[in-house]
């Protein structure tokens, strides 16, 4: 799907992450917050990015979702790269040879969504600690 777009569009070198051994990749600024890309490209300009494949059952759905926006927001924040893109094959998860060309979509970084993000993994973690605790005792 990545590398389909990736011939399509152009301008974008498309290389996969670190061994699986060396992921995720953790928010220095929010150690809760972990991530595995699954993919970085450099792009025309020479800027580096996260990509994020997605695929769904329903040819028509192509996106863009929140919950795969807010995925690429943290990544962005914890790979320190400039940008993302998710790329969504619609129809692609169906076993069906008739499948529709990639769709992009482009997300800049917004500091807000990524502090937003922390906030919620934190509180997150916070619960799974208070759930441990009343297990031990």
């Amino acid at each position: 799907l990545v590398r389909l777009w990736a011939r399509l569009t152009g301008g974008v070198d498309v290389y996969r992450p670190a061994p699986k051994c060396l992921l995720p990749y953790v928010d220095r600024q929010c150690p809760c917050v972990a991530v595995t890309p699954d993919f970085f490209g450099i792009d025309y300009a020479g800027l580096d990015l996260v990509i994020e494949a997605k695929c769904t059952f329903d040819p028509r759905d192509a996106g863009p979702h929140w919950f795969f926006r807010a995925q690429v927001q943290a990544q962005i924040a914890a790979c320190a790269v400039s940008y993302g893109v998710v790329v969504v094959g619609p129809g692609w998860a169906r076993d069906s040879e008739m499948r529709d060309a990639p769709v992009s979509h482009l997300v800049m970084p917004d500091a807000q969504e990524q502090e937003r993000i922390r906030i919620a993994c934190m509180r997150a973690w916070q619960d799974v600690l208070m759930v441990r605790e009343r297990m031990v005792s």
